[in-house]
């Protein structure tokens, strides 16, 4: 790989050498500039597949450094070197065209690895997604042509006398025998709120040179008074000395899509709020209940304690029902509450370490793990963008339910691991436990999904849900693979740090 190392100390710029050489298995061929204009020449030369940028050059200082580098790129993936540890910084230099940056203040031969790696994959990404919207674009021309085509009118102006077709005349609300084909009928028709800005878009047009434009307004219909949307599309003929000889246009009535593009943002915004909604309440509702369920778990087991025995069977038998009632209550409770934070509570996404969020999940279940004789074994855990104590939660569940669902006269054999995938991780926990059916992989994760009886195994059913919730938060996905009596095995994904 030919880099262009942009950078003025040369102490600097040693160590950037010597950190790249303790990688043979990758080659780096490095080219050094110590200012910005050196670097603009060398990347005319065109000899240049990757830049390590410093931000403070002889020439250039911050963001503007970026910027002028990105100009002369043209799509070379660019790595900025600061010496400032500064988050809002970063943020700004991606925001610039930079596709990493990198404080030399932590910087080392595998980061710096890591980081032209990953400024390479994510330039790829970028160029992919410009391509697709390249050809997104194209297939969204294409269907507005054939649009038009279906409902589409037409005019012209040429020779200083303005035609329409029929379809325009039909779109207006009018009859070509009634109503001359007039500029000035034209704007008679246009929306008084729109009107100006119709007229200004032909005579600008005209005015600055333009071979087109493109409007959307609105029209009030003459026969019926109906107020309608449409799209117009002008285009300008010219002769060799740039006079305008002939206009085109086409007027398409798009009343019906902007109707139905306005009821679509209706039900996604009352899909959010009724969302928003659900959440509150499930958190006030489980709150609210928390009180009086206290109570009556505290008399029942009062009653349990001063009377068991001293009442008849049957009366012993129904204050422990009352009381085992009262506490799957509340656990069911706890666990709605578990549901509704996952966005009421969330705290910020940022980059965690992973193993150090395992340890702390084992150490709280050590108790569970050692009354199991379970073994848990943990391969090289990386560092993700997840909030840590959602993070928490997700390999509590996994690992909880690995233990919980064991085979009997089996010990729990558990094994977490992950391992990247592009821009992501994919996170493994595997157990020796009772396994899942096959018919059964996409249910487990709804709300309230439960395979076995509460007598068989304690739970709500809520658990796997709220990894789900928490995993599609963080713009991962989670599944299962499993064998009736051999084990299952859980995945998820989240962003790589």
């Amino acid at each position: 790989m030919r880099v262009l190392l942009v950078e003025d100390n040369p102490a600097d710029a040693e160590l950037i050498r010597e950190l790249l050489s303790e990688h043979p298995q990758h080659s780096f061929s490095i080219r050094h500039a110590g200012s910005l204009a050196s670097a603009l020449s060398a990347i005319g030369d065109e000899g240049v597949d990757f830049i390590l940028l410093d931000l403070g050059l002889p020439d250039s200082q911050g963001a503007e450094t970026v910027r002028a580098v990105r100009a002369a790129a043209h799509g070379i993936p660019i790595v900025v070197l600061t010496g400032l540890d500064d988050e809002d910084l970063g943020v700004q230099l991606l925001q610039e065209g930079a596709q990493d940056y990198l404080a030399k203040g932590r910087m080392n031969g595998p980061a710096l690895v890591r980081s032209i790696r990953y400024a390479e994959e994510r330039n790829r990404t970028e160029a992919e997604l410009i391509r697709k919207n390249a050809e997104l674009a194209e297939r969204k021309e294409r269907l507005k042509r054939a649009q038009e085509i279906a409902h589409l009118g037409s005019w012209e102006f040429a020779d200083g006398r303005l035609s329409w077709s029929d379809e325009v005349y039909r779109i207006y609300g009018m009859r070509p025998r009634e109503f001359a084909a007039t500029y000035g009928v034209f704007l008679g028709s246009v929306h008084p709120e729109d009107r100006a800005a119709a007229d200004a878009a032909y005579r600008d047009s005209v005015r600055e040179g333009e071979d087109c434009y493109e409007i959307e307004y609105r029209i009030v219909r003459r026969s019926d008074g109906a107020v309608r949307h449409v799209y117009e599309r002008c285009t300008h003929s010219r002769d060799t000395d740039g006079r305008i000889v002939r206009s085109d246009g086409t007027v398409h009535d798009i009343t019906e899509w902007k109707e139905a593009e306005e009821t679509l943002k209706r039900y996604a915004a009352d899909l959010e709020r009724s969302n928003e909604e659900l959440q509150r309440f499930a958190y006030i509702a489980s709150h609210d209940l928390q009180e009086p369920l206290r109570s009556i778990i505290s008399f029942s087991q009062l009653l349990e304690r001063r009377y068991k025995g001293r009442l008849d069977q049957d009366a012993d038998d129904y204050i422990a029902f009352i009381v085992e009632g009262g506490n799957r209550m509340q656990t069911l409770i706890q666990d709605l509450l578990a549901v509704s934070r996952v966005t009421t509570k969330a705290a910020p996404i940022v980059e965690t370490d992973a193993g150090t969020v395992i340890a702390g999940v084992v150490c709280d279940l050590a108790d569970a793990i050692a009354n199991a004789t379970a073994t848990i074994t943990v391969g090289p855990m990386p560092r993700v963008m997840a909030d840590a104590a959602q993070l928490e939660q997700v390999f509590a569940n996994l690992i909880g339910n690995a233990i919980k669902y064991r085979r009997p006269d089996v010990p729990p054999e558990i094994a977490v691991s992950a391992r990247e995938e592009g821009l992501m991780v994919e996170f493994a926990v595997r157990d020796n436990g009772i396994g899942i059916e096959r018919e059964y992989f996409g249910q487990i994760f709804e709300m309230f999904r439960r395979l076995h009886t509460h007598d068989e195994y304690e739970g709500t059913g809520i658990g796997l849900a709220v990894v789900r919730k928490i995993v599609e938060r963080h713009g991962g996905e989670v599944r299962v693979e499993s064998t009736p009596d051999v084990g299952s095995t859980f995945f998820f994904t989240l962003p790589a740090a």
